[in-house]
C-alpha cells in the first residue's frame, strides 16, 4: 500500500481534484449558512414537509401563491368571509347569521342585525330562542313586512328591490334588555 504524504502548508483549491471531495467526506453542520450560494438551492431540493410554518414568515404568503380551490371550507373560521367581501359579484348566495344576544334598547328603538343593499330574493330563518318582550322584523324596501315575537321560530321568505333588513325591535314604550333571536338569512342577490 502507498503511502500518501500530506504536506504541513495548507491545501489550496487547485491542488484538490474535481468530485473528490464527496458528501460522506463532509461533517453534520459543516457548511454554514454563509457557504452556500444565492439561488443554489432550488424547490427540487427540498423534501416535501421540511419547511414549518414557523420558518414563514408573516405575509410571506401572498393570494397568487394559493392555488385555485386549495382552500377548503374547513379552513375558513366562522365568520371569516364577510358579506361585503361579496359585493360588485354579479349574482351572489347571500348567507347572514346573527346569533342570539342580549340587547338593551329604548322604547321603541330597533337593532339590525342584518342588513342588505340591492335587488334579490331571500329566506329568513327566526329561530325563536329570544325573549318575548322584543319583537323581530323583516323589512322590505323600507316597509316592515313580518313583526313576531322574538319567542316564536318562523321563516319567510321576501323577495326585495332596494333592501332587505332584520331587525330586534323593542316594543315597548320603555327601555328593555333582553335577548333577541338568533337569525339566519339565505338567497340571492343580483
Amino acid at each position: 500500500m502507498a503511502k500518501i504524504r500530506i504536506p504541513k502548508t495548507p491545501i489550496i483549491t487547485a491542488e484538490i481534484n474535481d468530485g473528490a471531495i464527496t458528501g460522506v467526506k463532509v461533517a453534520d453542520g459543516a457548511i454554514g449558512t454563509a457557504k452556500i450560494a444565492d439561488l443554489s438551492i432550488t424547490g427540487i431540493k427540498i423534501a416535501d414537509g421540511a419547511i414549518g410554518t414557523a420558518k414563514i414568515a408573516d405575509l410571506a404568503v401572498t393570494g397568487v401563491k394559493v392555488a385555485d380551490g386549495a382552500i377548503g371550507t374547513a379552513k375558513v373560521a366562522d365568520s371569516a368571509i364577510t358579506l361585503a367581501k361579496t359585493t360588485g359579484v354579479a349574482s351572489s348566495r347571500i348567507i347572514a347569521s346573527a346569533a342570539a344576544a342580549s340587547v338593551t334598547l329604548g322604547a321603541g328603538a330597533t337593532t339590525n342585525l342584518a342588513s342588505f343593499s340591492g335587488n334579490g330574493s331571500t329566506t329568513v330563518i327566526i329561530a325563536g330562542d329570544g325573549s318575548a318582550s322584543l319583537n323581530m322584523r323583516v323589512v322590505v324596501d323600507g316597509t316592515v313586512e313580518d313583526s313576531e315575537p322574538a319567542d316564536r321560530a318562523w321563516i319567510g321568505a321576501y323577495g326585495f328591490t332596494t333592501s332587505l333588513v332584520v331587525q330586534a325591535h323593542n316594543p315597548a314604550a320603555t327601555s328593555v334588555t333582553a335577548t333577541h333571536s338568533a337569525v339566519e338569512v339565505r338567497g340571492v342577490m343580483r
